[in-house]
């Protein structure tokens, strides 16, 4: 009768989940504190004001980009969706200080496995916001769709989904 969730044969899209990648709570990217983040310029995703420094990957997938400042890397899932993970708004100028990440390019990680930590304190101290971004990258050929499920989480709760609708 009704078949609205069901997906049309040959559908090219993909659906899957984000969690938490930090406790604490999460907003609509369109409330970062930055405003190219804030306007999607990369794509869209999630702000999360942390409650807590400890950082988990909200994805499955393998880690395709570290910054040298530690400041952000990248996670490509199996489905090709690049998720940035961008903590704290300016920190590329504390050259790394305030991080301490456990993974580097090429690794495997699970959703909700450690990816390292971050000193909140040290970064608001110098003035800047620690909010923590998953952001959906806008490539070529893809359209990515997210969808928040709520506000306040702890780290590896469900945060969201997200569905990639390749263009055919």
């Amino acid at each position: 009768m009704f078949n609205f969730f069901k997906k049309e044969k040959n559908s090219t899209d993909t659906q899957d989940t984000v969690f938490a990648p930090v406790d604490g709570d999460v907003q609509d990217i369109s409330r970062s504190s930055d405003p190219v983040f804030a306007a999607k310029t990369m794509g869209n995703g999630f702000a999360i004001i942390p409650t807590s420094g400890k950082l988990f990957a909200p994805v499955n997938g393998q880690v395709t980009l570290v910054a040298n400042t530690k400041h952000a890397l990248t996670i490509q899932t199996v489905d090709g969706a690049d998720v940035l993970l961008h903590f704290g708004i300016d920190t590329v100028n504390l050259f790394g200080k305030p991080f301490d990440l456990k993974v580097q390019k090429g690794d495997q990680v699970k959703a909700k496995s450690v990816l390292g930590s971050m000193d909140i304190s040290q970064i608001k101290s110098a003035g800047l916001s620690a909010e923590v971004l998953v952001i959906f990258v806008k490539s070529e050929g893809k359209d990515t769709t997210v969808k928040s499920v709520g506000s306040n989480k702890k780290h590896g709760d469900l945060i969201g989904r997200y569905t990639i609708n390749k263009e055919k």
